[in-house]
């Protein structure tokens, strides 16, 4: 075993990851630039529609306004927007049902794979099932699986900044993308 970590998630650590995920990870940059596309397209769709039905007039083109200047509003606020109804959501979730993750972990990491040994279950995974690791300075390191599944290391489980440097280069070696923020 070359790294072991006892890991105690809070939902804090929890919603920053899913935050992270949604808007800064390489992940939600991609997601928010589709969003952002799609939403200009449909105004796109109105503008035009709403101006050959007018005939393309002076008064056509001065309804636009609003709507134009709608676009540009949404557009700022699409990622304040995204966290809120994240962090809505999860608070339904935590109210609704049991955790979506484990409070309380242990990772132990191998040469060829790591093992997470959670009070309910025991997973193994090679590293190559991992698609990307995001390493937040000063946060957490996330090891992702997908755009919606992951592990979360937060700061805390490091116990030296020699211990964390060696980890960090060490699943630089075992991860073709990773990312620093």
């Amino acid at each position: 075993m070359l790294f072991k970590f006892n890991v105690n998630l809070s939902d804090k650590d929890y919603l920053n990851f899913n935050i992270f995920c949604a808007v800064k990870s390489y992940y939600g940059k991609k997601q928010i630039t589709r969003l952002r596309i799609i939403i200009s397209l449909l105004f796109l769709a109105f503008v035009v529609l709403t101006l050959i039905q007018e005939c393309f007039s002076a008064d056509a083109f001065m309804m636009l306004i609003p709507f134009l200047l709608a676009l540009v509003l949404v557009q700022a606020l699409i990622k304040p927007i995204h966290i809120w109804t994240l962090k809505l959501h999860i608070k339904a979730l935590n109210k609704s049902e049991k955790k979506r993750y484990s409070p309380e972990t242990e990772i132990e990491f191998y040469e060829e794979s790591f093992i997470e040994t959670a009070p309910e279950n025991k997973m193994e995974a090679k590293y190559s099932s991992l698609e990307r690791v995001s390493i937040v300075n000063g946060e957490a390191v996330y090891l992702h699986y997908n755009n919606l599944l992951g592990h979360i290391l937060p700061m805390a489980v490091f116990e030296s900044k020699t211990q964390y440097d060696s980890f960090i280069a060490f699943i630089k070696t075992k991860c073709k993308n990773v990312d620093v923020y």
